[in-house]
């Protein structure tokens, strides 16, 4: 049996099109205290009206990453007066 070689070639020079910015996003994960006494936090003096944390909402805001949501999250993000 013989063996093949297989080859990757990377053309920098060849461009299809532009990668949109929108294929690119961030992600919350209730792990942890990444939402609840993260994003989440109505105890905290740095927590808005609703609860949600200004600080990270700036650091977030900051970051220029469009936000990604699962259609299951939607939902609550829509209650949260966040946008997807």
């Amino acid at each position: 049996m013989s063996q093949k070689t297989a080859r990757i070639v990377l053309d920098t020079d060849r461009v299809i099109s532009e990668i949109s910015p929108l294929l690119f996003g961030g992600f919350a994960e209730h792990m942890g205290r990444c939402v609840y006494e993260g994003i989440y936090d109505p105890a905290s003096p740095l927590a808005d009206e609703d609860g949600l944390r200004s600080d990270v909402r700036a650091a977030l805001e900051r970051s220029a990453t469009p936000p990604s949501a699962t259609p299951a999250a939607t939902s609550s993000l829509a209650t949260a007066g966040w946008t997807a």
